[in-house]
Protein backbone atom coordinates (compact mmCIF):
# COMPACT_ATOMS: atom_id res chain seq x y z
CA UNK A 1 0.00 0.00 0.00
CA UNK A 2 1.32 3.43 -0.86
CA UNK A 3 1.94 5.63 2.34
CA UNK A 4 -0.24 8.09 2.75
CA UNK A 5 0.68 11.69 3.33
CA UNK A 6 -0.04 13.32 6.65
CA UNK A 7 0.73 16.02 8.07
CA UNK A 8 3.15 18.00 5.77
CA UNK A 9 1.95 16.47 2.85
CA UNK A 10 4.26 17.45 -0.39
CA UNK A 11 7.28 19.24 1.49
CA UNK A 12 9.91 16.42 1.56
CA UNK A 13 10.15 14.51 -1.55
CA UNK A 14 9.20 10.61 -1.15
CA UNK A 15 7.20 8.89 1.22
CA UNK A 16 9.95 7.48 2.76
CA UNK A 17 11.40 10.87 3.51
CA UNK A 18 7.96 11.62 4.36
CA UNK A 19 7.65 8.63 7.32
CA UNK A 20 11.16 9.41 8.59
CA UNK A 21 10.46 13.04 9.15
CA UNK A 22 7.05 12.60 11.06
CA UNK A 23 6.99 9.08 12.48
CA UNK A 24 9.70 10.45 14.81
CA UNK A 25 7.48 13.70 15.89
CA UNK A 26 4.20 11.49 16.11
CA UNK A 27 5.90 8.70 18.24
CA UNK A 28 7.10 11.87 20.88
CA UNK A 29 3.70 13.91 20.80
CA UNK A 30 1.71 10.76 21.60
CA UNK A 31 4.59 9.69 24.55
CA UNK A 32 4.24 13.43 25.94
CA UNK A 33 0.73 13.27 25.90
CA UNK A 34 0.88 9.99 27.99
CA UNK A 35 3.42 11.76 30.17
CA UNK A 36 1.17 14.50 30.77
CA UNK A 37 -1.80 12.30 31.89
CA UNK A 38 0.37 10.14 34.29
CA UNK A 39 1.53 13.15 35.79
CA UNK A 40 -1.49 14.44 36.23
CA UNK A 41 -2.47 11.45 37.84
CA UNK A 42 0.10 11.52 39.66
CA UNK A 43 0.11 14.67 41.48
CA UNK A 44 -3.93 14.08 42.21
CA UNK A 45 -2.65 10.77 43.99
CA UNK A 46 -0.49 11.96 45.62
CA UNK A 47 -3.61 14.98 46.69
CA UNK A 48 -4.99 11.62 48.21
CA UNK A 49 -5.95 13.51 51.48
CA UNK A 50 -7.79 16.08 49.24
CA UNK A 51 -9.46 13.85 46.70
CA UNK A 52 -11.60 10.86 47.71
CA UNK A 53 -10.76 7.00 46.58
CA UNK A 54 -13.88 7.96 44.20
CA UNK A 55 -12.53 11.10 42.83
CA UNK A 56 -9.09 9.24 42.40
CA UNK A 57 -11.21 6.69 40.23
CA UNK A 58 -13.07 9.07 38.46
CA UNK A 59 -10.22 10.99 37.68
CA UNK A 60 -7.76 7.77 36.55
CA UNK A 61 -10.63 6.27 34.38
CA UNK A 62 -11.27 9.78 32.90
CA UNK A 63 -7.75 10.45 31.85
CA UNK A 64 -8.22 7.24 30.10
CA UNK A 65 -11.52 8.78 28.35
CA UNK A 66 -9.63 11.32 28.02
CA UNK A 67 -6.45 10.03 26.00
CA UNK A 68 -8.28 7.65 24.24
CA UNK A 69 -10.21 10.44 22.35
CA UNK A 70 -7.36 12.90 21.68
CA UNK A 71 -5.16 10.29 20.44
CA UNK A 72 -7.88 8.69 18.18
CA UNK A 73 -9.06 12.26 17.40
CA UNK A 74 -6.08 13.45 15.74
CA UNK A 75 -5.08 10.07 14.20
CA UNK A 76 -8.35 10.24 12.10
CA UNK A 77 -8.23 13.87 11.59
CA UNK A 78 -4.51 14.37 10.65
CA UNK A 79 -4.71 10.86 9.05
CA UNK A 80 -1.69 9.68 11.19
CA UNK A 81 -1.79 6.45 12.77
CA UNK A 82 1.01 6.49 14.89
CA UNK A 83 -0.06 8.67 16.96
CA UNK A 84 -2.80 6.33 17.37
CA UNK A 85 -0.47 3.64 18.20
CA UNK A 86 1.20 5.64 20.39
CA UNK A 87 -2.05 5.78 22.67
CA UNK A 88 -2.74 1.85 22.49
CA UNK A 89 0.95 0.97 23.64
CA UNK A 90 0.52 3.74 26.43
CA UNK A 91 -3.14 2.44 27.37
CA UNK A 92 -1.89 -1.18 27.21
CA UNK A 93 1.22 -0.48 29.68
CA UNK A 94 -1.33 1.00 32.00
CA UNK A 95 -3.58 -1.95 31.57
CA UNK A 96 -1.00 -4.32 32.18
CA UNK A 97 0.64 -2.50 35.54
CA UNK A 98 -3.16 -2.33 36.74
CA UNK A 99 -3.19 -5.81 36.01
CA UNK A 100 0.28 -6.73 37.90
CA UNK A 101 -1.57 -4.92 41.17
CA UNK A 102 -5.01 -6.66 40.84
CA UNK A 103 -2.54 -9.69 41.27
CA UNK A 104 -0.77 -8.58 43.97
CA UNK A 105 2.75 -8.70 42.37
CA UNK A 106 2.89 -4.88 42.94
CA UNK A 107 1.26 -2.62 45.99
CA UNK A 108 -1.15 -0.03 44.61
CA UNK A 109 -4.53 1.10 44.78
CA UNK A 110 -7.72 -0.39 46.10
CA UNK A 111 -9.11 -2.76 44.15
CA UNK A 112 -12.10 -1.46 42.76
CA UNK A 113 -9.74 1.05 41.74
CA UNK A 114 -7.48 -1.23 39.84
CA UNK A 115 -10.22 -2.99 38.29
CA UNK A 116 -12.10 0.39 36.55
CA UNK A 117 -8.74 1.61 35.56
CA UNK A 118 -7.42 -1.38 33.82
CA UNK A 119 -10.79 -1.51 32.03
CA UNK A 120 -10.53 1.68 30.94
CA UNK A 121 -7.50 1.54 29.68
CA UNK A 122 -7.84 -2.16 27.71
CA UNK A 123 -11.30 -0.51 25.86
CA UNK A 124 -9.45 2.46 25.47
CA UNK A 125 -6.37 0.48 23.54
CA UNK A 126 -8.77 -1.34 21.49
CA UNK A 127 -10.50 1.80 20.37
CA UNK A 128 -6.68 3.17 19.35
CA UNK A 129 -5.66 0.36 17.64
CA UNK A 130 -9.21 1.02 15.75
CA UNK A 131 -8.73 4.57 14.77
CA UNK A 132 -5.30 3.87 13.81
CA UNK A 133 -6.37 1.34 11.43
CA UNK A 134 -9.17 3.66 9.93
CA UNK A 135 -6.43 6.62 9.53
CA UNK A 136 -4.23 3.98 7.44
CA UNK A 137 -6.47 2.02 5.34
CA UNK A 138 -6.76 4.08 1.66
CA UNK A 139 -9.05 6.52 0.70
CA UNK A 140 -10.18 3.70 -1.79
CA UNK A 141 -11.17 1.34 0.97
CA UNK A 142 -12.84 3.91 2.96
CA UNK A 143 -15.23 5.20 0.36
CA UNK A 144 -16.33 1.63 -0.22
CA UNK A 145 -17.05 0.87 3.26
CA UNK A 146 -19.04 4.42 3.35
CA UNK A 147 -16.60 6.04 5.86
CA UNK A 148 -15.84 9.52 5.69
CA UNK A 149 -12.91 10.84 7.00
CA UNK A 150 -11.29 14.29 6.55
CA UNK A 151 -9.81 15.07 3.31
CA UNK A 152 -6.26 15.98 3.64
CA UNK A 153 -5.94 19.47 1.89
CA UNK A 154 -2.80 18.91 -0.17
Amino acid sequence: LKLRRSMLCDGLGGNWALVAALLPHAMHFGWLMAATLVNVNGSLAYMQRVISGNGMTTAAVASAGVATAIYGGIALERRAPAVALVGTWALTAIAYDMAQRESGDRPGYADDTVRYVKGACRVGAVLCAGMALLAWLPDSVLERAAIELPRLAC
